[in-house]
């Protein structure tokens, strides 16, 4: 294809004119070939029915009012060429890195060619050198960016790709029955499952591998039904830039982004922002200078009652990001130092931060978080009081996961730890300019002493927030890594054990409400913390649907029962599962602890868990997105922090309706744990391999696993002979005999007086022969259907109430 030629600085690759060199006729046929497969092709993707809301590839972008389309400007050649970043072709050049040029079949043009493999480039050279003996000891293979590629400006040169062979096989498989006799351009492969969506930017990822794209469904959960090659389009690469330069701005084609061969997408767009779009946009946006730039029609900032009333003249005041405000009147109270940084680019988000998956297990290219800019704190004094003004966009969508004021916060939160006076409490003075309240993540509720209109006065604990801001910046990185630094051993966690060896005000906790449904789990779950050899405290907040026997038990199991008033989540149905879930939130009630770990009562715990007491809040794993699984999760109990919950109830959508969903708008900062700290029973990708690895770690003895959340039906609702989700068609995704057989074996080592409380009742014996029988029905081909039950519980006389 020919790429329109934009002007752009300078480039040693550039210099062709001088140096074309027209290879033999033999070099031109054999090209002629390959270019059979690079021909206009202009198939684009057949996007599915339901694939709305961003850019179709098989049609230009949505219709628009005339008046509106005349008005839009087309995408410039640069933003093209962003999309492009990354990925690298080869091709051959002399020592000066001037091209070898060929001639094409009809003579008319020179022909640059680029391969996607350099094993291709290689045989390239090995033409010119036959064919050219002065280009024998100076020719060589260089790699070069398909955005420098696309920028290339050479009058009566053209550029032409020589494509994978493997990814063209991929694409005439996927596109069998559309394509006869061959497939032309370079394959790109693109889902409308892999597309991040946000509030104003999104990225569409287009991948040049079929492997690696495949490699990305297998993560996603919605691409577990069926073979994942039904959620794969193909098209060609010069259809998709073709398409990209007719679109306009704000269509939705500019939000992709071609991914390198071997790359996940998450990394691409992280390595984007770090290396390329963030450095870029932070030169064209920002200039840091140790005085600030003189500026007109400032806003007045006058100085607050409360700092008025903190006391004491001569002090020392760091004022962050107030570039556009003057605050002369200040410097009645003393001396006031702007804090000098670079703010983050626009193009860096917060799923860059907060990927949906991580190498947790370091066997691809480890964890990597982007940077965040941060000041040269060793330039400023020791400082009396900081004052921070915070960016809010409230109440936009997605107001509180904007990465600049996460930067804000960090930054405030590095200046009182590095840079701030500290009383003899060990706390520092800090005091924000916000309509919203500062993140509670960083900011502890409990910190407040004062709020007067949009101020907000704090006095941190130095030691808390020191801890805070030398965790990984988001979720991009394991708070608790599995393995050392550069070295492949064990993470030696012996400083976190030995830190939270002695028992202090800490506990654990679970919630039982509305139903007796997981009493037998909270049994097991405080015999399996018991047993791990845990010496804190086991609370559980029940209500009085508990009967009586049922809170003997728990208590015979090792919980102390704390009796609570139910909280209503005032957006479920009546009726609903959901309805008193909220009452979790009185789990911050629970002031005479420090901090606790929620653990739900569906957990079985297979190794000591005390080492998580070192975390602060929010600590947990990764779920989905960029939000955590609350299953289990570290916690600071705060009167403070449950009035807001509670004042928030009406406020904050959850997305699942329960309250993980509203957790994770409340708490948008947290700090990742191994999946291994909370692993989920399921089988998202429906792969042999996952399930092969997962079940391999569900039955390891001694355990690799620290516990086991049991999706799905629970093991004590299912007969012991198997697990009863293979019995049901959308459960099927939970069921694993090894897990199940791990609880059983669990159950069977309590006191036969707890296990009675494991029964099965009337209607679940009903239930479970009524789903057996439907298997059978369906014919699913595990057939566990056809297992004889020996489940003594099913017995009439073993039946309970």
């Amino acid at each position: 294809m020919e790429f329109p030629k934009p002007p752009l600085p300078s480039n040693p690759l550039l210099s062709l004119s001088t140096f074309i060199h027209r290879l033999g006729d033999e070099l031109a046929t054999r090209f002629h070939h390959a270019n059979s497969l690079v021909g206009n092709f202009a198939l684009g993707f057949t996007p599915p029915a339901n694939f709305r809301h961003r850019p179709l590839f098989a049609s230009l972008s949505q219709p628009k009012p005339a008046a509106a389309a005349a008005a839009a400007a087309t995408l410039s050649p640069e933003q093209v060429a962003k999309t492009l970043v990354g990925t690298a072709v080869y091709t051959v050049s002399n020592s000066n890195n001037e091209f070898v040029l060929i001639s094409d079949p009809n003579g008319a043009k020179s022909i640059g060619l680029l391969c996607f493999r350099q094993e291709d480039a290689e045989a390239f050279l090995a033409q010119v050198r036959l064919r050219r003996r002065e280009l024998r000891s100076n020719a060589k293979v260089v790699p070069i960016t398909l955005d420098q590629v696309y920028s290339l400006k050479v009058e009566g040169i053209a550029f032409r790709f020589l494509p994978d062979p493997i990814q063209i096989k991929n694409a005439l498989e996927l596109k069998a029955a559309d394509v006869k006799g061959g497939f032309d351009g370079v394959p790109v492969f693109q889902s409308d499952l892999l597309v991040v969506r946000k509030k104003n930017k999104r990225f569409c990822p287009i991948y040049f591998n079929k492997e690696d794209i495949e490699k990305e469904l297998s993560k996603n959960s919605r691409a577990s039904r069926g073979p994942i090659s039904q959620h794969i389009m193909v098209g060609s690469l010069e259809d998709v830039l073709k398409k990209l330069e007719m679109s306009e701005q704000n269509s939705g084609w500019e939000d992709l982004i071609f991914v390198p061969p071997g790359k996940s997408c998450s990394q691409h767009i992280q390595d984007v922002v770090e290396k390329g779009m963030k450095m870029e946009a932070i030169l064209e946006e920002t200039e840091t200078t140790q005085t600030p730039k003189p500026k007109l029609n400032l806003t007045k900032l006058e100085v607050p009652k409360l700092v008025e009333e903190i006391g004491g003249l001569g002090l020392k005041i760091g004022m962050l990001n107030f570039e556009d405000w003057d605050y002369s009147d200040w410097e009645q109270q003393g001396e006031t130092i702007p804090i000098l940084f670079d703010r983050v680019s626009e193009l860096f988000e917060w799923p860059h931060l907060f990927p949906e998956w991580i190498d947790e297990e370091e066997e691809i290219d480890g964890q990597r978080c982007p940077e965040i800019p941060m000041p040269d704190f060793d330039k400023y004094d020791s400082l009396d009081l900081i004052v921070v003004r915070l960016p809010c966009k409230y109440p936009e969508d997605g107001w509180a996961r904007d990465v600049f004021r996460l930067q804000v916060h960090l930054i405030a939160a590095n200046l009182a730890v590095k840079n701030g006076k500290r009383d003899w409490n060990y706390r520092t003075k800090v005091v924000f300019l916000s309509k919203c309240r500062p993140m509670l993540e960083v900011f502890r509720c409990n910190d407040l002493v004062k709020q007067e209109d949009e101020w907000w006065y704090y006095e941190p604990e130095v030691a808390r927030l020191e801890q805070k801001v030398s965790l990984p910046v988001g979720s991009c990185k394991l708070a608790l890594p599995l393995w050392g630094q550069g070295n492949d051993e064990v993470f030696d966690v012996s400083k976190i054990e030995q830190a939270t060896s002695t028992v202090k005000r800490e506990a654990y906790a679970t919630v039982l409400h509305s139903s007796e449904a997981y009493v037998c789990g909270a049994i097991t779950l405080a015999q399996s913390l018991l047993k791990s050899g845990t010496k804190r405290d086991l609370i559980l907040l029940l209500d009085r649907s508990i009967s009586e026997p049922k809170r003997e038990a728990l208590k015979a199991a090792g919980w102390q029962l704390r009796f609570i008033k139910r909280i209503r989540n005032p957006r479920a149905e009546k009726g609903t599962y959901n309805e008193y879930n909220y009452s979790k939130f009185r789990l911050w009630q629970l002031t005479d602890y420090d901090k606790v770990i929620f653990i739900d009562a569906d957990i079985l715990v297979l190794k000591n868990l005390d080492i998580l007491f070192h975390f602060p809040q929010m600590t947990a794993t990764g779920n989905d997105v960029w939000i955590f699984n609350s299953g289990i999760m570290v916690f600071e109990p705060s009167n403070c922090t449950f009035k807001l919950l509670m004042n928030k109830r009406k406020e904050i959508f959850s997305y699942n309706g329960g309250d993980q969903g509203f957790l994770n708008e409340v708490f948008v900062w947290w700090h990742r744990l191994p999946r291994r700290v909370n692993f989920l029973k399921n089988f998202w990708s429906n792969s042999t391999v996952e399930t092969g690895l997962k079940n391999q770690l569900f039955a390891a003895d001694p355990p690799k696993l620290y516990s086991v959340h049991y999706l799905g039906l629970k093991p004590w609702l299912c007969y012991r002979d198997y697990d009863c989700n293979w019995n049901i068609g959308d459960q099927r995704v939970y069921a694993s005999d090894a897990a199940h057989k791990r609880w059983w074996k669990f159950h069977d080592a309590m006191d036969e007086k707890l296990q009675k409380f494991c029964g099965l009742t009337k209607r679940r014996k009903i239930e479970l022969d009524w789903d057996k029988k439907m298997a059978g029905k369906a014919g699913f081909q595990d057939e566990h259907w056809r297992i004889n039950i020996t489940d003594p519980r099913r017995w009439k006389q073993n039946l309970v109430m």
